[in-house]
This record gives C-alpha cells, sequence and structure tokens, in this order.
C-alpha cells in the first residue's frame, strides 16, 4: 500500500512541475490606427466608412464656433467593419473635426485616436472638356470650371502635365495610341472633387498635317486663296488677321476660297485643315493688293 501511495505522488510531481508563463498585457497589442480616407465629402453630406474587415470603428465629431473655436466632441457613430454611416448634419464651408478609432471586440483593446479635420463642401467637378488635335500631335484642351474652383491637376497617360487654372493647355500625346486623360480639380477649401476621366483615340491617326504652298489671286475686287489638299482633311477653315489676332471667317470643303472684300493694303489670311476633332496647325500668307 505504502508503494502504491508513492509512485502517485511522484506521477502528480511530474506533471505538475510544466513549465509556466506569464500572461500577455494588453497594452502590447497596438492597433491601426484609422485612414483619413474614412472621412468623404459627398453631395448629401459626409459619408464616414469603417474600411477595416477586422476591427469595430467609433467616430466622434465636434465643430467650430463663431470664433474658430473647437466645440466639444459629441459621439455620432459605431461601424462594423466595412460598415458605413452618412452625416447629414454639415453645413457649406462650415469645418469639423471627425475623431476616429478602432477597436478589438475580441481583445477588449482601442486603438489611438485619429482626427481628421475637413470644410464641407459638395463636391466640385469639372463643367465642360473639349479638344482639338494639332498636326504635331498635340492636343489643345479647353477646360471649363466652377467659381469656387482653387486649381486642378491634369494628367496625361498617368503623368502628371500641369497645375493651375488655366482654361486652355497643350497637351503632347502618344501617336497610334488611346491617350488616357485625368483631370483632379480641388476646391477653394482644399477638398478633392470628382476625378474627371476621358480618352483620346489616335489609334486611326487622327492629326492633320497644316496645308502647304499657299497661294493668292488678287483681283479688283476679291482675292482667290488656294492650296494643296490635306490627305485626311474633311473641311478647311479660312482666316483673316484683322490687327487684333486672327478671326475664322468661314469653313469650306474646297482647297481654295473667294474673299470679296479685297483689301486695302497687305493683310495675312489663314488656313487650317480640320477632320472631326483634329485640327492643324495655322498656315499663313501674307497678300498684298
Amino acid at each position: 500500500m505504502k508503494r502504491f501511495v508513492l509512485v502517485v505522488l511522484i506521477a502528480v510531481s511530474v506533471f505538475a512541475c510544466g513549465k509556466k508563463t506569464r500572461p500577455v498585457s494588453k497594452d502590447s497589442f497596438n492597433l491601426p490606427l484609422p485612414a483619413e480616407r474614412s472621412v468623404k465629402i459627398t453631395e448629401k453630406g459626409m459619408k464616414i466608412t469603417n474600411i477595416s474587415d477586422e476591427y469595430v470603428m467609433f467616430t466622434e465629431k465636434a465643430g467650430y464656433d463663431d470664433k474658430d473655436c473647437l466645440q466639444k466632441f459629441t459621439f455620432l457613430t459605431r461601424l462594423n467593419p466595412e460598415e458605413s454611416f452618412l452625416d447629414k448634419g454639415v453645413k457649406q464651408g462650415h469645418k469639423y473635426v471627425y475623431r476616429l478609432s478602432y477597436y478589438d471586440r475580441f481583445l477588449d483593446v482601442y486603438s489611438e485616436k485619429k482626427n481628421v479635420i475637413v470644410t464641407y463642401s459638395k463636391p466640385i467637378e469639372i463643367k465642360t472638356f473639349d479638344y482639338r488635335i494639332t498636326d504635331a500631335v498635340k492636343a489643345q484642351l479647353e477646360i471649363a470650371y466652377p467659381d469656387n474652383l482653387e486649381y486642378y491637376e491634369l494628367y496625361v497617360n498617368g503623368k502628371k502635365l500641369y497645375e493651375g487654372r488655366k482654361d486652355n493647355v497643350t497637351a503632347a500625346l502618344l501617336n497610334e495610341e488611346v491617350n488616357n486623360i485625368e483631370i483632379i480639380p480641388y476646391d477653394i477649401y482644399g477638398n478633392k472633387g470628382d476625378v474627371f476621366k476621358t480618352r483620346i483615340d489616335l489609334t486611326a491617326g487622327k492629326f492633320i498635317p497644316a496645308p502647304r504652298r499657299l497661294r493668292s489671286i488678287v483681283g479688283n475686287t476679291f482675292v482667290i486663296i488656294s492650296w494643296e489638299s490635306v490627305e485626311k482633311a474633311e473641311k478647311y477653315k479660312f482666316y483673316i488677321n484683322q490687327g487684333n489676332g486672327f478671326v475664322m471667317k468661314t469653313e469650306v470643303e474646297t482647297n481654295f476660297y473667294r474673299y470679296e472684300n479685297k483689301p486695302e493694303k497687305c493683310v495675312k489670311f489663314g488656313i487650317k485643315a480640320s477632320a472631326g476633332k483634329a485640327e492643324s496647325e495655322m498656315s499663313v500668307l501674307n497678300v498684298c493688293p
């Protein structure tokens, strides 16, 4: 009987002497900060999105008073992973701070808080866009935008070409390829607007060379301007320099034009070939009576 007890005691002693481990402190877990892109301006208000697929996100909100002092934060919403919320309680031109934090439900741990400051304004967008192709495989871009635009960024085939507020910009294109155009507008508050995207297809060689070998015949009351026909051209635009620049007078389908008002002194005439959106550079001829 004594021998049996001794064996049991030895067995218990062996299995009870395993290595003990320390519990892991919650402080050792560092959750990532919520991203600034979680807060986005929309037409109907501020869209708050939990872009995490793992953590819950808490959102608090504070505004500014008339003296531009930050007011007290109030709880706005609790979002499950990949859930969104639309905050309609915003006003045009007013500044807000959204305080975001992640929460791990299993570890009961919170992340540090991320402040996102934004001045609400309805998303800005490019009004109209047009272009003309020249014989140098360049596009003359015409861009119209709203009054509250601060600037826009112009990208051609993924490369930033221009930043500013010009109505007209010349862009070099890739011939015989599809050229991707992207315009990103920013409003006076620094908010990014709706990205405008389009394509200029030059796979069919849609650029037009300028007319060559311009000639003139001066009559008693008229002037006839002629030029060599341009391959692929559909029409020709006829210009006259009136002292402060060239003004288009008409558009013809022939390779000549009869100008009925014979000038009293030397004057410059201009011709451009065109086909759809494609337009050549201007060829100029100086004509004296």
